[in-house]
Order: structure tokens, then sequence, then C-alpha cells
């Protein structure tokens, strides 16, 4: 888990300061030199944002001779984040909250050492102004709620007031905990996982080619139907995949999943499921555990410990007692019976290996689990593999090992392929 944890750190770094590029290339380099890019990527709205918060650092200076020592000690606090979000994840969204406030703060300021004339006048028309606010808030809470807004930043001001007057919920969730019994809201995708998917269908398709160059992302947003953001956020995550290259001011261009493709593909191709996709998934998959497994099995029978040995016995008791309805728990404890052979086995990479393929391996098992009618026979091997282990009989771990992955085999090809 620690390693997952560092690589998905590296990566929300890198892609924070130039998206489309691995870690290494980003990590390394100066700040002078990612600076230029990491500018072209902000849009006007936030460039703005962040102008005045730096005017801010001008306004300091007016705060220490006008002795105003508060707002200096906000500016001081928020500059110090500002710092901290620039040199480790310089992406506007981890910190739009801190941006907006110093927004706030700096126009605040403004109005104070300015005392324009017409601030006395919106104070006066303080009722008129109330009133529209609570306007908007109704237009809002009957037409839009807030979970449902494609863009919620829209109604940051209004939610940031109804939860000052409304004791610390925001319309959001005012709605969602309005009872206890509240059935909960249908969640649907996003549609940036919706664009992901279309996305690889038509890459795994063949519609888009090899080493093709797709469309700018404006085009591409006006083709399928949705924002720029929207699919600049998807193409983000098929570069994670291996399955596109994105190069600043260049454009994007479809990779050889085949050569640089990571094992997330993996549960991609899957779903995908269209016939000769899947079959040669299913080969590659097969063959792999054909290779591995029969041999860790036997590995396993020689060098488990007695630990090992009780939690062989702790899962084939819960298999016997799980729901055959329940298809996820069912393949979660097929997953953890297969690994814990791998750990058995004394091998350090197989654990590994199987663990990263772990959420494509349970989509796998799900299908097969789906007839319930091959469960107890699965069960039942898995009850010979453990007494083959637990007497240390490594011939008939092995022999048991091939037909129950022979089985399983069969069982596969035996459904459709679309």
């Amino acid at each position: 888990p620690i390693l997952n944890v560092i690589t998905e750190k590296s990566w929300i770094e890198s892609w924070a300061r130039i998206p489309g590029k691995t870690p290494p290339e980003v990590l390394n380099l100066p700040i002078k030199q990612w600076i230029v890019q990491w500018f072209n990527f902000q849009n006007d709205t936030m460039i703005i944002i962040m102008t005045v918060n730096l005017m801010s650092l001008l306004l300091s200076v007016i705060m220490i001779i006008k002795k105003h020592y508060k707002f200096l000690i906000i500016l001081g606090v928020l500059f110090v984040n500002y710092i901290f979000w620039f040199l480790s994840a310089p992406d506007p969204r981890f910190i739009y909250g801190f941006l907006l406030f110093g927004f706030a703060i700096s126009i605040a300021y403004i109005f104070k050492i300015a005392n324009w004339i017409f601030l006395s006048k919106i104070v006066i028309y303080r009722k008129r102004i109330f009133l529209l606010f609570l306007f908007i808030l109704i237009i809002k809470f009957w037409y839009y709620p807030v979970h449902t807004l494609r863009n919620p930043k829209l109604w940051f001001f209004i939610d940031f007031w109804f939860y000052i007057f409304n004791g610390g919920n925001t319309t959001s969730q005012k709605i969602l905990t309005k009872g206890k019994s509240m059935i909960e809201p249908i969640q649907s995708d996003s549609l940036r996982d919706i664009f992901i998917q279309k996305f690889e269908k038509l890459i795994f398709s063949g519609y888009f080619k090899i080493g093709e160059k797709l469309p700018p992302e404006r085009e591409l947003a006006r083709m399928l139907g949705v924002s720029r953001p929207v699919v600049h956020e998807g193409l983000v995550n098929l570069v994670s995949k291996g399955l596109v290259t994105m190069t600043p001011r260049r454009g994007s261009v479809i990779n050889d999943y085949r050569k640089d493709g990571s094992l997330f593909v993996l549960t991609s191709l899957f779903e995908y499921s269209e016939a000769l996709v899947w079959e040669k998934l299913l080969t590659s998959m097969l063959d792999m555990r054909m290779l591995f497994e029969i041999e860790n099995a036997g590995l396993a029978a020689k060098n488990r410990t007695e630990e090992q040995m009780e939690k062989f016995l702790e899962i084939h008791t819960r298999e016997k007692q799980v729901d055959p309805e329940n298809l996820t728990q069912i393949a979660l404890l097929d997953f953890k019976f297969h690994h814990l052979i791998s750990i058995a086995s004394d091998n350090l990479v197989y654990p590994l290996l199987l663990n990263s393929l772990k959420q494509f391996y349970i989509s796998l098992t799900k299908k097969f689990f789906s007839d319930i009618s091959v469960i107890p026979w699965v069960f039942e091997h898995h009850g010979k593999i453990v007494r083959a282990i637990g007497e240390k009989e490594p011939e008939k771990a092995r022999k048991y090992m091939e037909q129950l992955l022979l089985h399983g085999e069969k069982h596969l090809r035996s459904f459709p392929k679309k």
C-alpha cells in the first residue's frame, strides 16, 4: 500500500504542474522550466483570481503602515498555504477555497482603504439586496439542488451564506439529510467517466488508430457534446493508463496500449467485452495463471507456515458460509484464497503481480460465479488444495490446482463472446 500511495502522490504532483507528462519528466524540473507551461494551462478567470491574490502583497505594506494587523495576520496564513500548495501540487482545484477567500479579503481591504462612496449606498439598499439574495436562493433550492449541478462552483457564495444562516449545513446537505428515512439520490456516472468509457471503446475498436493525432480538445468537446474541462480530465485519465500521450501546445496522440499501457487497461479491456479482444484477453489471463499458479500451489505445500495454514482454514470456512447470491463476496474470497497461496509459496513477485490485477481478477471471477452451479465444485476443490497444502504434498496441490484452472477455463469459454 505504501508504494501505491507514493506512486499516486508523484502522479498528482506532476499532473498539477504539467498535465499529460509522467512524474520523472516533471518532478525533477526546476520551477523556471515548468512555471511557464503551468500558467498556460490556467484559464482567464483563475489568472484574474490569482492576480488579485498577489495584489494583497502590495496591500500588506499599507496594512503595516495603517496598523491593520488583523488583515495582515489573515494574509500571512493564506500565503503560507499558497507557498505549500505551489511547491507541492499546484492544481487550482486543490486550493480553490483559499484563492476565493484571498480574493475576497483583497477586495474587502480595497473597499476599506478607499472608502468608496457607493459602499454607503449598498448599506442603504441592504434590504433590497437581501431580498434579491433570498430570491436567488429559492430558485436554486427549488430547481437546482447542488448535488445535481455539473458546476457546483457557480453556487459557492450562496452555499457559504446558507451555511452561516443554517447552522453549518449547506443546501446540498440539507437536501440529503432532510430525514433519517429519506431515500438517497440516484447515483449516475459523471460526464468524465462516460467520456472515458466512450473513448476507450473508440480506441479498442480501432476507430482511433495507433499513432493517430486526436482533434483539439475544443473540437472533441463539440463532437461529444461535453465541456472542454470534461474532455481534458478524461484525457489525463487516459494518459495515466498509457492509452494516450498529451503534449502541451501539440495535442494528443493514441498510444499502442500493448506497449505503453498500464495494468489499469486490463479492466477497461474486460469491460469493453468485444468478441476478439475478450477472447485474446481471456486466453492471456488463463495462460498466465497456468504458468504461475500450479507451481505456486506446489511451493505453498512445501513452504507454508502454521500461521498461513490457519488463514487457509479460515477462508475455506467463510466460503462454506457465504451467501451464494453475493457474487462480490464470493469473488473476494476466491481472490484471497489464490493470493494467500502465492504468499505461502514464498515467491516475492507473484503476490504483488496478482494484487495489482485484483480489480480485473474480481471482475473476471464475478462473471465466472454468475453461474452459481459452479460455486460448490470450486469450493470443494479449494478444500482439497487446502488439505494437500496442510499435509505438505506438493504433487497433490499442483494436481488439484490444475483441475481447478482447467475447469474455470472451460466454463469461461462457454460464455457468449459479446
